[in-house]
């Protein structure tokens, strides 16, 4: 429950349009279980909240599972409609995806358990050890739904996706820093 609590507070600091809308949504199911010593078993999944919107990009916060995320992770993201209109499934084909490696020297994305790290969605700003096809503006009043998975390390696989979580970029007439219309 505190993830929602977390969620919801976000809403009201931020004045985060889209917020609550596909909150339901947004509750990742428990990841597979994982041992902590290291020899054998998935990575445990990132917990994603929404951050900043503006009418081009969102930013997401990614929070490491109790295994870390020390070789980083991969984020994925498509119009909500578009995974509406796909039954819920993600199409290969239009969806797009980052991958942000926490082996590049120096990297923000290696994440130690629990750590968290802000990814910037529509304004990728690609530093050291982030890649991308798809780092242009996302759409201005939408709302996108993505989904995560932390990257294997030399003694855990990778782990699974997390459940879909929703956010929204600032309505197309919006003013950054004014309230969601209703």
């Amino acid at each position: 429950m505190k993830h929602v609590s977390l969620s919801w507070a976000l809403c009201g600091v931020l004045l985060f349009a889209g917020c609550g809308k596909h909150e339901v949504e947004n509750l990742a199911a428990p990841s597979a279980s994982a041992t902590l010593d290291g020899k054998t078993g998935p990575m445990l999944t990132p917990q994603l909240n929404c951050g900043v919107s503006t009418r081009t990009s969102i930013t997401v916060v990614v929070t490491a599972g109790a295994t870390g995320a020390d070789a980083g992770f991969s984020l994925q993201w498509m119009p909500l409609a578009t995974y509406q209109a796909n039954g819920g499934s993600w199409s290969e084909a239009q969806l797009c995806k980052a991958s942000f490696s926490g082996n590049a020297r120096d990297s923000r994305y290696r994440l130690a358990a629990g750590q968290s790290v802000a990814v910037t969605v529509g304004n990728l700003v690609l530093d050291n050890g982030a890649s991308t096809h798809c780092p242009q503006a996302l759409v201005c009043g939408t709302p996108y739904v993505f989904r995560i998975f932390a990257h294997a390390n030399r003694s855990l696989n990778r782990s699974e996706f997390s459940a879909p979580f929703v956010c929204s970029t600032l309505g197309c007439t919006q003013v950054p820093g004014s309230p969601a219309p209703l």
